[in-house]
């Protein structure tokens, strides 16, 4: 990455467009010389490049958009705006330290006590500290102004903005959830950040997608706001519409955002989806209900009662289920059953892995971004490994994450395949290399608060004495 890589010739934008590459060029490895120094965590930004939280506090960087000119210590989490042109860091004193591009996040926000987490878009950077009031700073208009007047075009924050108990974002605005169920908003007026759209207080819970928001609330219905034409933003042509629900049994009870659809989850299992038009459709289940769902950029799946598996939307990136006979790899396979859990790979297209019972994993949809099952893969993309006794699955932007009983962990997708075990020091680019290990810490993955989440609350940080991996 330029800034870090001295002998690296290849531009931002070759960077980004993956036109060049600097593998062996330069500083491409880092080696701890001392207990201090070894490598605790890793954050990870889809544009920027990572950063690698070492035991002493202190950050070794690789970033396309430069390096902090002074020491950067203390740290306990890292953010990134959407497009990885700035980063902000929360340090143990709670304080916030950045760099990047100034009028994009870069720009020092004078924070220097009291913040808790940080949100972003784009390229602007919201900040909640512990007595509930919000600092913004970035692009005035995907909100990052602070008491300004804004624009036809853009909101700005509420100087007085007060009693916060979260704050979601998506590429462009941002929605405040405060302690009385009530919402703030900010940002680009077209990606809903226009006070006014909801005026309640009982919201219990804030989704967001790319471009759009859906607030759940505590009688089981749904408003939902932002950007109409694209992202969801409205429900059967209404700019801000309310799922009612006419009885208990209709009463949403989860939401799932992909990149710009929305599909909630009522009581009786039923299921209503909005957004881009040709993937909004209503899916009910008859015989079998399904008990949770989850979303990529295109499509939909879920698990029903009976551990099978339900999928609908576009049928190039996983949204559909093969009939009797039938046998498109794009698509999940017909009679596939047993199943406990299925996450998406991100984006704005996609796959879905699902985990079943007996440990197995079974992959289906875009090729590129992890629906390879089985195969050789190409230069572009690797297949899913051989694995078994699987634990946990994880989804990356444009792929999947295994991690076996025996500590092993494996990934797929739109890169090439890497083992890694917890007790090996470097990792295989082959997907045969099958390492395993006895003991040594466990894995776990965390990723970035935003538009990205399936819950919608901010990604948690592993647990005490775990490893963070990917991205």
């Amino acid at each position: 990455f330029t800034g870090q890589d001295p002998d690296c010739t290849c531009t931002e934008m070759q960077l980004m467009m993956n036109e060049c590459a600097c593998d062996g060029a330069g500083d491409t490895t880092y080696t701890p010389s001392n207990d201090n120094e070894k490598v605790v965590k890793i954050f990870s930004s889809n544009m920027a490049g990572f950063a690698a939280l070492k035991a002493d506090g202190s950050l070794k960087i690789w970033n396309q958009w430069g390096i902090p000119t002074t020491t950067v210590t203390n740290v306990i989490d890292v953010f990134y705006t959407k497009t990885g042109e700035a980063t902000a860091v929360l340090k143990s004193d709670g304080s916030v330290q950045v760099w990047g591009e100034g009028g994009k996040g870069g720009t020092d926000p004078g924070l220097t006590s009291g913040v808790v987490n940080i949100s972003s878009t784009n390229n602007a950077f919201a900040a909640l500290k512990s007595d509930g009031t919000v600092k913004a700073w970035g692009d005035a208009e995907q909100g990052g102004g602070e008491g300004c007047a804004g624009t036809g075009w853009y909101a700005c924050k509420p100087s007085d903005l007060s009693n916060v108990v979260s704050i979601h974002s998506n590429m462009e605005a941002f929605a405040a959830l405060k302690n009385d169920g009530s919402i703030t908003v900010w940002g680009s007026n077209g990606y809903g950040g226009k006070n006014g759209y909801y005026t309640g207080s009982d919201v219990v819970k804030i989704y967001s997608n790319a471009g759009a928001f859906a607030a759940l609330r505590s009688d089981g219905s749904v408003s939902v706001w932002g950007e109409q034409n694209t992202y969801g933003g409205k429900i059967s042509g209404i700019a801000v519409k309310t799922i009612t629900p006419e009885n208990d049994n209709k009463k949403v009870v989860h939401i799932a955002p992909g990149y710009d659809l929305f599909a909630a989850l009522k009581a009786d299992g039923t299921v209503q989806t909005w957004g881009r038009h040709q993937w909004s459709i209503t899916y009910t289940e008859q015989t079998s209900m399904t008990t949770s769902i989850v979303a990529n950029g295109r499509g939909f799946a879920g698990i029903k009662s009976d551990g099978s598996v339900a999928a609908w939307g576009d049928n190039n990136y996983g949204g559909c289920v093969n009939g009797n006979g039938e046998s498109d790899t794009k698509c999940a396979p017909y009679g596939l059953s047993g199943l406990v859990d299925i996450v998406p790979s991100y984006g704005m297209y996609g796959a879905f892995a699902a985990l079943k019972s007996d440990g197995t994993v079974k992959a289906w949809g875009e090729t590129e971004r992890g629906g390879c099952d089985s195969g050789a893969g190409t230069s572009d993309y690797s297949c899913k490994p051989s694995l078994s006794n699987v634990d946990n699955l994880y989804t990356l932007q444009n792929g999947f994450a295994a991690v076996q009983s025996d500590n092993v962990l494996k990934t797929w997708g739109r890169f090439t395949s890497v083992t890694i075990s917890s007790s090996s020091s470097s990792s295989s680019g082959s997907s045969s290399s099958d390492s395993s290990s006895s003991g040594g810490a466990p894995y776990c993955i965390t990723c970035q608060d935003g538009y990205d989440n399936q819950d919608g609350n901010a990604c948690e940080a592993c647990p005490e004495g775990e490893y963070s991996v990917g991205g």
